[in-house]
């Protein structure tokens, strides 16, 4: 009999997780793939009735609520609902408008959190509880852990933003604490990368901002993403430092002259310091940033448990795709 897989993940082109499900297909498994959006953005037809009921129905298809094996992948883009406005009977305005989003928005989690708690398998990879951890949080638990991990503040004060840039002797960066900001437009998009504090942008900073997270900046040889799953670490080094247009966030991809990455192999102690942690934090699997410093030394940066890993599987040969199938198809 065929095994039956429940892959979670988000609408559009992810590309892990359209790896992983064509193996599945090739591993001769059935397999069911269900987007967190449809219950985020309001625009799949979903009907589910009490109580012994074992599948909800989306968009006319049924669909089950007991799996072989479960693997959380993502959940949603997170894009904004959009209210209907009847210009003929009456206008909304925008603060009305706003307070149904948000109405329309918690009632789709709070069927969504209900769907998700009544899910079973005999296999669950992830939960949707480990998509967003914390990431002031997980620099404290991996100072904890023996990690060196760069010195921060989070204010909203000029003042203190100014004393702090005077402490750290290489420069500061901004980034944000929670999910990256992400803006999608017909023709462009807006994305909220990591950005160095210049002189410039401090003058034009006002007295008081909203809550924002600065870093000190650290000079690296290069930087390391490690990619674990169930015990297991691959890691790969990305020369991003060489290129003044990736040397800062290694995203700003240069398409013309790319970074050299290659398969690395972390010291043991940095390995037993990954493995503690992600013990602490009650992951399997996630996608670890690091640096090496110019001194040799290894800079914990941040972690993310749905971060992307098909640039390190598939430069490094590691078929991680391939490994998370197999996982899930025994």
């Amino acid at each position: 009999m065929k095994k039956s897989i429940l892959i979670i993940s988000e609408a559009g082109g992810d590309l892990t997780t359209e790896n992983v499900y064509d193996w599945l297909l090739k591993l001769n498994c059935s397999v069911v793939r269900l987007n967190g959006d449809s219950f985020e953005n309001g625009n799949a037809d979903i009907f589910y009735e009490p109580f012994d009921s074992n599948s909800i129905e989306i968009n006319g298809e049924v669909v089950s609520l007991h799996y072989d094996s479960i693997w959380f992948r993502r959940w949603s883009n997170q894009h904004p609902l959009k209210v209907p406005v009847n210009k003929n009977s009456f206008t909304l305005n925008f603060s009305l408008a706003q307070s149904i989003e948000k109405f329309t928005s918690t009632e789709n989690r709070a069927f969504a959190a209900f769907f998700l708690s009544r899910l079973s398998a005999k296999k669950i990879v992830s939960s949707i509880h480990q998509v967003g951890t914390n990431k002031l949080y997980n620099l404290s638990l991996a100072k904890k852990n023996g990690f060196n991990v760069p010195s921060y503040i989070v204010t909203t004060e000029k003042a203190e933003l100014l004393r702090f840039t005077k402490k750290c002797k290489d420069g500061v960066i901004t980034k944000a604490m929670d999910r990256s900001f992400y803006c999608h437009g017909e023709k462009s998009s807006l994305v909220l990368f990591t950005s160095l504090v210049t002189e410039s942008v401090l003058k034009q900073t006002n007295s008081h901002f909203p809550l924002s997270f600065f870093q000190e900046y650290i000079v690296k040889d290069f930087e390391i993403r490690s990619f674990i799953f169930y015990g297991s670490i691959y890691s790969m080094a990305i020369f991003s430092q060489r290129d003044d247009r990736t040397k800062i966030d290694f995203r700003h991809y240069n398409f013309k002259e790319p970074n050299r990455m290659v398969p690395f192999k972390l010291p043991l102690n940095i390995e037993s310091k990954i493995l503690t942690f992600m013990s602490d934090l009650r992951l399997d699997t996630g996608s670890i940033d690091l640096i090496r410093t110019i001194d040799g030394d290894y800079v914990f940066l941040e972690i993310n448990p749905v971060g992307q890993f098909s640039v390190v599987s598939e430069t490094c040969n590691y078929d991680l795709e391939k490994k998370i199938a197999e996982y899930l198809s025994i």
